[in-house]
């Protein structure tokens, strides 16, 4: 079973560039550093302290169609592992 911790909020510009939904559920697999570069205003302070000191670990991000626009579960499991 998936467990879910903190989310993780991308903007329509990050799930165009990842490919991935901003509405319907999906999954992303993608090292910390690179999330937080490719957010082109910069992230916020919570984003930072959750996935700086990650650097480069791949983290595994879930939505399902039921979360707010954009925001992924930062999963403590990695999915492709089932």
């Amino acid at each position: 079973m998936l467990t879910k911790t903190q989310q993780v909020y991308l903007d329509r510009y990050q799930c165009d560039t990842h490919e991935v939904p901003y509405f319907e559920a999906g999954r992303l697999s993608i090292p910390a550093d690179l999330l937080l570069r490719s957010k082109l205003t910069g992230y916020d302070k919570f984003h930072r302290d959750l996935l700086g000191p990650l650097g480069s670990q791949t983290v595994h991000l879930e939505r399902e169609r039921s979360d707010g626009p954009g925001w992924y579960s930062l999963l403590e499991k990695d999915f492709r592992a089932e």
